[in-house]
């Protein structure tokens, strides 16, 4: 499996939460639903968060990890909750922690680490 580890920023939350903004998010993963616009005039009245801002919440207060992950191999206790595209910043409770820039980028979750994999081929 490919070291996904190799790229991490850290941050810290006491709110259990992480900001994150983005180019354009394509899609926005509950559980095992998604999210998505079905047509521009969606993307601007029913679906806020496609150009803009959405906040997720961590299991729990601590240190936040965000990796940047040019693989395709993701490990089964991370699950998807975002797509977007163009470029996203993950932001703690009180500064920016980093900012990835990428065509198409699936970001995914688990407890307090996010993984951001950039798709190189799309």
């Amino acid at each position: 499996m490919d070291d996904y580890h190799s790229i991490c920023y850290t941050g810290i939350t006491d709110i259990a939460g992480i900001i994150i903004r983005a180019g354009k998010f394509v899609a926005v993963y509950h559980g095992d639903t998604v999210e998505t616009p079905s047509s521009e005039e969606d993307e601007i009245k029913n679906l806020p968060w496609v150009n803009g801002v959405k906040e997720f919440h961590t299991s729990e207060d601590g240190i936040l990890k965000v990796y940047e992950y040019h693989g395709k191999n993701i490990p089964d206790y991370y699950k998807k909750i975002a797509v977007v595209t163009n470029w996203v910043v993950f932001y703690d409770d009180s500064s920016m922690i980093c900012d990835i820039k990428g065509k198409k980028m699936n970001i995914f979750n688990a407890s307090n680490s996010f993984l951001v994999q950039v798709l190189e081929d799309e």
